[in-house]
């Protein structure tokens, strides 16, 4: 649940901006220079812009449409992150330019296509499970800068998005605003998503708290249960532990016949529970986010391994109490009350 909630909110995602510019009319009029004045602004962390072109296309063998955006290094280092299958773009070969695309249920590029525009050929040398766009009708491919200059002619940005160091400086936002809105003339969209993002993300780690507080109480369930049994199993043989102490069987060999019971208990817990567990978990992950966002399923080995100490933990405490109260009683004590 909380890597679906990840994958489906943005302003989760390392590439989430704080405040966003835009031309009026959408176009590719902004001037790289603003990044670098940005970027030099002490209050700035990451000032990023992009690029975007709808091109026609022919792609497995229909003719069609692309939506081409250009990424620069930072967002490339992003987009490393989400890849599902393939790699990041590198230097044009053979006179085809590589390009990543964003998966998407009606997209159906995948690693190793290629995309003829009218005068040049691109090749998918990488998919990636998420991207900061809204999916539309045409696949999202996405180059370097370099690349889209060279395809499209190209240099200028549509959008700029910048990341705050300090999310709550007022003022420093207010200077940021006044100085595209004096660059650029009062021709621009400014977005200001600080306060949607803080809202989202409050949102997200009460959900987060929500999950693990249920998962706390699943986990204490079973450690009372196990508990439980295996006192419950020792009381009800009291008698019997009491007539193999009195013919001979030691301290240490009490000890290890009640661990041998109570590891059986643990052990075939285990492999009934992760075998039924990890069908039922790629089942729900394939059709939540398999199918939305391309993510393939693995085997959560760190889950596993934490559900393995919680229950070998529980063991040794269900086995520490019955074995100290039955060393604790006298041998003849039981004898008598045969």
């Amino acid at each position: 649940m909380l890597r679906w909630v990840g994958f489906a909110l943005n302003p989760l995602q390392p590439y989430a901006p704080d405040l966003s510019v835009g031309e009026t009319s959408g176009q590719n009029v902004l001037d790289p220079v603003l990044v670098e004045q940005l970027e030099a602004l002490p209050e700035v962390k990451h000032a990023f812009g992009r690029m975007f072109c709808p091109l026609p296309a022919e792609y497995q063998g229909k003719q069609g449409s692309i939506d081409l955006i250009s990424y620069d290094t930072i967002q490339f280092g992003w987009a490393k992150k989400d890849l599902i299958g393939g790699t990041l773009p590198q230097e044009p070969k053979d006179g085809t330019y590589p390009v990543l695309t964003v998966f998407d249920k009606s997209n159906s590029l995948t690693v190793g296509d290629t995309i003829q525009l009218e005068d040049a050929k691109l090749t998918v040398v990488g998919v990636l499970d998420d991207s900061p766009f809204s999916s539309t009708d045409s696949p999202i491919v996405i180059c370097t800068e370099e690349t889209f200059h060279q395809l499209t002619g190209q240099n200028r940005y549509a959008v700029i998005d910048i990341q705050l160091k300090d999310t709550t400086a007022d003022a420093a936002i207010a200077q940021i605003h006044t100085l595209l809105r004096d660059t650029l003339n009062k021709r621009v969209i400014f977005s200001n998503r600080i306060e949607g993002n803080r809202m989202i993300q409050s949102t997200y780690w009460a959900f987060h708290l929500v999950v693990y507080a249920f998962l706390i109480v699943i986990a204490g369930i079973t450690i009372l249960n196990i508990i439980n049994s295996i006192s419950m199993s020792v009381s009800a043989r009291m008698k019997q532990y009491g007539i193999l102490r009195a013919i001979g069987m030691d301290d240490a060999q009490l000890k290890r016949m009640i661990s041998a019971e109570a590891g059986t208990y643990a052990v075939s817990g285990l492999v009934v529970g992760i075998a039924l567990g990890l069908v039922l978990n790629r089942m729900l992950y394939t059709r939540l986010i398999t199918h939305y966002f391309g993510a393939a399923w693995q085997v959560p080995w760190g889950c596993l391994a934490v559900i393995v100490v919680v229950v070998l933990a529980a063991v040794v405490l269900a086995v520490y109490n019955p074995v100290r109260r039955i060393l604790m009683q006298p041998i003849t004590a039981t004898i008598s009350e045969l």
